[in-house]
């Protein structure tokens, strides 16, 4: 593991044809929420604890696109100014 990584995934059970994991945070060893096959979705997705936020893989790598793009006009001093809608 390297300094960058601030969570990990906590294998917590197996159905016939697919897996579930806890994903955990590494320093408090707390949950953060459950990785698991979606049906309707058709594919793995990230559940909150709360189950009030369900994202895909493509949800999250827009948001992780999108918070790049925001530290770099930060740092670049131009204080994420871009509008994505």
């Amino acid at each position: 593991m390297t300094n960058k990584e601030f969570i990990y995934f906590k294998p917590i059970g197996q159905k016939p044809k697919t897996n579930v994991w806890r994903v955990m945070n590494k320093t408090h060893d707390y949950p953060l929420g459950t990785i698991k096959w979606d049906g309707p979705w058709r594919q793995y997705i990230f559940i909150t604890d709360e189950g009030k936020l369900n994202l895909s893989s493509g949800c999250m790598e827009q948001m992780t696109e999108f918070l790049r793009r925001m530290n770099k006009e930060q740092k670049d001093g131009k204080h994420g100014t871009t509008n994505n809608k």
